[in-house]
């Protein structure tokens, strides 16, 4: 199921452009199909905003959308570049829902770090090794967060509170992940440097299934 956040805001993007359509018709001299300039910008920044947070700059709708509102490399409030953007975002939008954005790479990566998680389960639910499953969860984490800033075109050295950093300001990802983000990775430290009375196992397999719900939501 898509992410809800992501939901809504596809749908107002959505909404908006239905109103372009129908509200903000403002025909000019030379320009019968025109729309209007304010409400038109607004629409096409948000909704440029919108792609290459969900699926990247490079990706096909990001590009797609930018190609087909504009004129002559500069977008353009007329009736035709609404219809033809609106059609890139309802396919994005479908493809959401369906599932079907995830590429080759993305689904292999998932495959891959579900089995770590799942060696991580493993250790700490049939011998009770809380503080493994935590290193080996942790490490699970910065190599999808090194990834996820790959796909996004950022930076992907350095430590994990600057990854994080980067994608929340970047807009991969909301507050609340960044916070959940930054409680997982301060768990695995923790581990990693022998602070073990700082977390019990029930913390370390609530972390362990965030963390696999955080890569199904970003995937990269």
């Amino acid at each position: 199921m898509v992410d809800q956040d992501i939901h809504e805001r596809m749908e107002n993007v959505l909404q908006e452009g239905d109103q372009l359509l129908t509200r903000h018709l403002a025909p000019r001299p030379g320009k019968s199909n025109a729309v209007s300039l304010a409400p038109f910008t607004k629409w096409h920044a948000q909704s440029t905003a919108l792609l290459v947070s969900v699926f990247g700059s490079q990706h096909s709708f990001t590009t797609d959308f930018s190609t087909v509102t504009r004129i002559k490399d500069m977008p353009i409030a007329v009736k035709g570049n609404v219809e033809l953007g609106m059609g890139v975002l309802r396919a994005a939008m479908e493809d959401l829902e369906l599932g079907w954005t995830w590429n080759l790479k993305e689904r292999v990566h998932l495959e891959v770090f579900d089995d770590f998680l799942a060696m991580a389960e493993f250790l700490i639910r049939e011998h009770g090794l809380k503080d493994p499953a935590a290193v080996l969860a942790g490490s699970v984490l910065e190599t999808h967060l090194r990834k996820l800033c790959e796909k996004h075109g950022l930076p992907s050295d350095g430590k994990v509170s600057v990854l994080n950093e980067s994608l929340k300001k970047n807009k991969v990802y909301p507050q609340n992940e960044w916070r959940s983000v930054q409680a997982w990775y301060d768990l695995r430290t923790d581990a990693a440097h022998g602070r073990y009375e700082n977390y019990d196992q029930q913390k370390v397999e609530q972390m362990i299934d965030g963390i696999r719900g955080f890569l199904g939501r970003h995937p990269a």
